[in-house]
C-alpha cells in the first residue's frame, strides 16, 4: 500500500518497475472536496495508480479514479448522486519551471518538498470534476418541478378587471 507522501526514490524505483496500486479512499479522506460541499459520508473512490517512465526517463504516473458522490441539487435542493471517472496521465516534475518545458498535450504534477502528494493529486483530479451547478438528470428525480406548480392562495387583485370594467360606460 502506497503512502500519502512518495518520495523521489521510491516514485523512480516504482516508475522502473511499471507498478500499479489499486486503493479505495472514503470521501472523507479528501477536506477541499468536502469543503466544496460533497457529502462526507457519501461513498468511496476506487483509485488505480499505474507508474511509468517516459522516454526522457522522467517518472510518470496514470491515474484511474471511479466512483461518486452526493451533492445538493441546485433546482431542488435535493441531494443528487454524480458520478466520477477520470483518466489521467501525468508527468511529475520537480519544479514549476521543469512543466513548462513539456510537450503538449501532457499535464504535469509538481514534487512537494521532494514527495509526489497522492491524495492531493487525486483530489486535485477530483474537484476538476465537481459540477458548478449540480441537479438531477432527469426532471423525475427533482423535486423542483412540484415546487413550480400553481399552489392555492389569496389573490387580491384576481378580478381587478372585472371591477374597472364594471365601472365604465359605453
Amino acid at each position: 500500500m502506497l503512502s500519502e507522501r512518495i518520495d523521489t526514490v521510491q516514485l523512480r524505483e516504482l516508475a522502473a518497475q511499471g507498478s500499479t496500486e489499486r486503493m479505495r479512499f472514503g470521501i472523507d479522506s479528501f477536506p477541499r472536496l468536502r469543503a466544496s460541499g460533497v457529502s462526507g459520508d457519501s461513498g468511496t473512490v476506487d483509485l488505480s495508480v499505474g507508474f511509468w517512465t517516459d522516454r526522457e526517463q522522467r517518472p510518470c504516473i496514470d491515474l484511474k479514479i471511479a466512483g461518486q458522490f452526493d451533492l445538493t441539487c441546485q433546482r431542488c435542493l435535493e441531494p443528487v448522486s454524480v458520478p466520477v471517472s477520470v483518466d489521467a496521465s501525468l508527468t511529475v516534475v520537480d519544479k514549476e519551471a521543469d512543466a513548462e518545458l513539456l510537450e503538449d498535450p501532457f499535464d504535469s504534477v509538481v514534487l512537494v518538498d521532494g514527495c509526489l502528494q497522492l491524495l492531493a493529486t487525486v483530489e486535485d483530479e477530483l474537484l476538476s470534476m465537481v459540477p458548478l451547478a449540480p441537479r438531477h438528470g432527469d426532471q423525475e428525480d427533482c423535486t423542483a418541478g412540484a415546487l413550480n406548480e400553481k399552489l392555492p392562495g389569496n389573490r387580491p387583485f384576481e378580478n381587478l378587471d372585472d371591477l374597472l370594467g364594471a365601472g365604465r360606460s359605453e
